[in-house]
């Protein structure tokens, strides 16, 4: 029997529809313990999201319109709301009744760019609509669009395939909301280690034995296939090139362009026929995680 056939969705049960709160600029809301599941999405404004589930570590995530956020029962969180503009956000409690073939709720990840998922953000603004509703076919709608919605965003996201390990989504979610808020930048070993839940020397093990190379170095890869791919799709120039991969000058992306890639940038961009921008992290098996990352990044 394929794969396909035996998945099967989760059953959630939801007491109200979807619901939208507003908040005066620097408003902080908890902390608070979660008796359930909540679903969180921003809509204007930003926050700081500082959350601790159950034997994990302090963690503390950036939201912004195009997160979505999954909070498991049993979370200790506390909302900081953007200190300079009101911030509006939709929300959704239940419980899980039967989580299907999904993996256990410790291994969910905790936030997803909608961005890189469009087909998440259609659903949350269904289930934004149908929380405009009070009759029983919205409830039971609901139920059904948010049980879809579950399976998708806990399953393996695009970019990292099929059966990627907890510890690589967690990581590769972290960097891609981390990117999307700051834009590509540096990220150190201890700052990933920190986002996974693990340690530094634990998930460079983690990390060395899949790819071949350290937590930072596997960042920088994806950095450097970003310059890659701006300077044989854009005018832009390598100082700007530079700054678009988080580089602080020319010269210090040059050097390691250079060293990974073999030549300078300059000489990149002129050869014919030409190099391969992928071919570093294809080399290191990161394809998919790079392509999965520099969805949320832009060129030129």
């Amino acid at each position: 029997m394929s794969s396909a056939a035996t998945l099967r969705l989760p059953r959630v049960r939801v007491a109200t529809g979807t619901r939208v709160a507003r908040y005066r600029p620097g408003a902080v809301f908890g902390p608070r313990r979660l008796a359930d599941f909540e679903l969180t999405w921003l809509l204007t404004g930003s926050a700081r999201l500082r959350y601790q589930a159950r034997d994990e570590p302090l963690r503390t995530v950036p939201l912004r319109p195009g997160l979505l956020n999954l909070s498991r029962e049993g979370t200790v969180d506390c909302y900081l709301w953007d200190e300079q503009t009101p911030s509006t956000h939709a929300y959704l409690h239940f419980d899980l009744v039967d989580p299907g073939t999904l993996p256990p709720p410790a291994r969910w990840p905790a936030v997803r760019d909608l961005t890189v998922s469009p087909v998440l953000g259609g659903l949350c603004q269904h289930l934004l609509d149908l929380g405009s509703t009070e009759d029983a076919a919205a409830q039971e709608a609901t139920g059904d669009a948010l049980a879809l919605l579950l399976d998708i965003f806990v399953r393996p996201g695009p970019g990292t395939g099929e059966g990627a390990p907890a510890w690589l989504e967690g990581l590769v979610d972290s960097v891609a909301v981390r990117w999307a808020d700051t834009g590509i930048c540096r990220i150190t070993t201890d700052q990933l280690a920190e986002a996974v839940g693990v340690s530094r020397g634990y998930l460079t093990a983690l990390v060395s034995r899949q790819f071949g190379c350290g937590p930072a170095q596997l960042v920088e890869l994806v950095r450097l296939a970003h310059g890659a791919v701006a300077l044989h799709r854009s005018n832009a120039t390598v100082e700007e090139v530079a700054r678009s991969c988080g580089y602080a000058t020319p010269f210090h992306f040059s050097h390691r362009f250079r060293h990974v890639y073999g030549m300078p940038p300059g000489r990149f961009r002129r050869t014919e026929p030409r190099p391969d921008p992928y071919g570093p992290v294809r080399e290191h098996g990161l394809l998919p995680v790079a392509r999965r990352l520099l969805q949320v990044s832009t060129i030129g």
